[in-house]
């Protein structure tokens, strides 16, 4: 038979309803949707659960000595494979500043390096000179960066970038405070290093941060930034370790029955086209044209409720494994049906006739 000839058939089948479209299509549609939308729903979840982990400081390893941190040994740390940022803190030689805004009580100032404040704000371009201020602070001065604040004596400092640091558990030190970036140069009291995904064994380059000749007896703790979230939430094992990881092991086999059920229960007319001289290669070429009609009726509105169903979800990778749950599905059905074609026999045509 021509492809043509092959195609019409195929067409007539869809169109008079023998090849049972719409029923197929629909267990496609519930099944490989439900699969997509909970593989979608539970990945969002773990994802949303990183991204508050992360927003909420608690990746952000602490190593605490006062006036023995080496600046630039502290900064060096975001070349460590997993580190996103380092940079080194300490408190101002300064008083508090008093604020002619806030003539009630000054605010206490804190030296950091450049890379704090990339450990405060990802990307931050902050203006060169300027100061960074926490956003609970600009909301009571109404500031935003860009703008100046002035001191009881007059002096002049420009706001170069606003970070969040809200009592969520967090150490309060930075809650209500002006952060100046300096030079590296020079020793500090603190090193923070962010890691993600975290990294325990970052612990254990504590010592590293340490000035050259620390006097006797220096000791340095560590700890988080948020201890309240724990210092052990391991994304990769959770994301393998899902309910829904076998989902595209259940897609598969869903679409190998849906597939092979539409041609078994029409093996009766299968048989008898092979009893009438039609070969079995233009079968499957017929079967094929057929069976992808299934999918591509019901994926798109499966894919369409996934969408209503997870609205919140906006990680296209996220999208992609609910995405791969449907394509699966589609290809096995295809398969299910190619496979069935080939699994009927001319000579069983009477035991067909009986059934």
């Amino acid at each position: 038979m021509r492809v043509a000839s092959v195609f019409s058939e195929a067409w007539r089948n869809i169109r008079s309803g023998s090849s049972h479209l719409l029923l197929f299509a629909t267990a496609l549609f519930l099944l490989l949707g439900a699969l997509a939308a909970s593989e979608v729903t539970t990945v969002g979840a773990l994802v949303n659960q990183a991204t508050a982990y992360r927003q909420a400081g608690a990746t952000v390893t602490t190593f605490v000595s006062n006036g023995a941190i080496d600046g630039a040994a502290c900064q060096a740390m975001h070349t460590i494979d997993g580190v996103r940022a380092a940079g080194a803190i300490r408190s101002s030689t300064t008083q508090p500043l008093p604020l002619a805004t806030l003539p009630a009580g000054p605010i206490p100032t804190f030296e950091a390096t450049p890379g704090l404040v990339r450990v405060l704000l990802p990307g931050s371009n902050a203006v060169p000179g300027g100061v960074l201020i926490p956003q609970d602070l600009a909301d009571t001065l109404a500031a935003r960066a860009g703008t100046s604040l002035y001191t009881s004596g007059g002096d002049r400092l420009t706001i170069a970038a606003i970070y969040p640091f809200p009592s969520d558990g967090r150490a309060t030190d930075l809650q209500n405070a002006i952060i100046e970036p300096v030079p590296v140069t020079g020793d500090f009291d603190q090193c923070w290093v962010e890691t993600w995904p975290y990294n325990p064994d970052i612990v254990a380059l504590a010592r590293m941060t340490l000035i050259a000749d620390p006097p006797a007896g220096t000791a340095i703790t560590t700890g988080t930034v948020n201890p309240t979230l724990g210092s052990d939430f391991n994304a990769a094992m959770l994301l393998r370790t899902r309910a829904t990881a076998p989902a595209w092991i259940a897609a598969l086999c869903i679409g190998l029955s849906i597939g092979a059920v539409s041609v078994i229960t029409r093996r009766r007319h299968v048989a008898e086209a092979r009893h009438a001289g039609v070969h079995l290669p233009a079968q499957l070429l017929q079967t094929i044209f057929e069976t992808v009609a299934v999918p591509a009726a019901a994926l798109p509105a499966a894919a369409i409720a996934c969408a209503m169903i997870t609205p919140t979800i906006d990680t296209f990778s996220t999208w992609l494994l609910g995405i791969r749950i449907l394509g699966i599905g589609a290809a096995a059905t295809v398969l299910g049906a190619g496979l069935a074609v080939t699994s009927i026999r001319r000579r069983a045509l009477p035991s067909y006739l009986k059934d």
